[in-house]
């Protein structure tokens, strides 16, 4: 291919998706955003055979069949006007790695794995993580309860951490430029460098006590693997994280529906629901901590902080509303349970959306449903 139809596709994106279609048909797709919709390639094959399709990218019919397969590497051979191409193609955390030959020519590209930074991640096992802390002097503890929230917007790079017992800890990095930092009454030098794919390295440096620590973060699809070290103590840790959906902010309503219909069967007077639908200016506000969640809100229907586990059966009582019990379970960005008010037992979904938030409950064995979307405001 020439050169001048190469570099417009370097750093572009690129979806590539592999799928069988019957017990020996098999079809591919590979297409990119940032490439015009008719570079795009589709294509059926079976193998064993050579099939014929349409190469945007050569302006030409080309023919395709595949030698070798196993779970993360491919070889096949390409017929086209350029003579007989043998792609090699191998798949890693990374991304994949494509070595194509021609005519005694061998020609590498790299395809990075896309994956997204943003999120909260959840520690979900470490090894070594107390001796660390004793070796960096560290003043937080940290156990299965912590966890952390980023936001990438190019090479600034947005946390907020959540050690155990301590407030929230918001911090901000540029990548390859220094900053300084106060925590915890110490303070640190600090910079944040790309090492990889999605591979990340903070190193500080303790001004209190001189002690230098560097953690360094695999980033992947479902998480996060990271390993901590304290370099003049020689002493590391590791770390992995679970990507998880994070609840935590204030919310205000922005529409009910139906609650009209299912309020008397749960032992809620017209009056009551009239108020509790109108009051736009109630907040509900949710602070996730894993397993457990802490609800509150203000307004009509006023809850204090009540704190909840995942798969535990819990009462919550107030006033002028029936005793209430319910059970719920965390699954992705939902909290599905049930609750039962007025002996009248309701399936309710929680969706968490990112700035929003979808309540929708139905009576069981019914298809009377109510619904509430709420906004986060903080």
């Amino acid at each position: 291919m020439p050169e001048e139809q190469l570099k417009p596709m370097i750093g572009t994106k690129w979806v590539m998706k592999f799928g069988k279609m019957t017990d020996d048909r098999y079809i591919f797709y590979a297409g990119s955003p940032d490439m015009p919709p008719g570079m795009a390639i589709c294509t059926t094959f079976k193998f064993g055979e050579t099939s014929e399709f349409f190469d945007p990218m050569l302006n030409e019919n080309v023919k395709l069949s595949y030698k070798n397969w196993s779970k993360d590497s491919c070889v096949s051979i390409c017929e086209c006007s350029l003579g007989q191409i043998e792609m090699d193609e191998k798949v890693c955390p990374e991304g994949l790695k494509v070595t194509q030959r021609l005519k005694g020519n061998e020609h590498t590209c790299f395809y990075e794995r896309c994956v997204e930074v943003d999120g909260t991640y959840q520690m979900e096992k470490s090894e070594n993580i107390d001796a660390w802390i004793k070796a960096a002097k560290f003043p937080c503890s940290i156990d299965g309860t912590y966890k952390f929230s980023v936001q990438r917007c190019g090479d600034l790079f947005s946390f907020v951490d959540y050690f155990p017992g301590q407030d929230p800890f918001p911090e901000k990095f540029t990548l390859d430029k220094e900053k300084e930092t106060l925590f915890a009454g110490n303070k640190y030098r600090q910079i944040m460098t790309k090492v990889g794919p999605h591979k990340y390295l903070v190193r500080a440096k303790d001004l209190t006590n001189g002690i230098t620590t560097e953690i360094e973060m695999q980033m992947t699809q479902d998480g996060a693997k990271s390993v901590w070290r304290v370099v003049e103590a020689g002493v590391t840790a590791k770390a992995c994280f679970k990507r998880i959906c994070d609840m935590s902010g204030t919310y205000k309503p922005v529409g009910h529906f139906g609650w009209e219909k299912m309020a008397p069967f749960m032992g809620i007077s017209k009056e009551m629901c009239d108020k509790m639908v109108n009051d736009m200016a109630a907040r509900w506000t949710i602070k996730d901590m894993g397993m457990y969640q802490c609800h509150s809100a203000t307004g009509v229907m006023e809850i204090p902080e009540m704190i909840m586990k995942m798969d535990e059966e819990c009462t919550m009582s107030l006033k002028g509303l029936p005793e209430t019990t319910f059970v719920y379970s965390k699954m992705g960005n939902k909290l599905v349970g049930v609750e039962k008010s007025n002996n009248v037992p309701v399936k309710t979904v929680i969706t968490h959306t990112g700035n929003y938030i979808i309540k929708e409950a139905t009576i069981c064995g019914t298809s009377c449903t109510a619904k509430s979307i709420y906004e986060k405001v903080c």
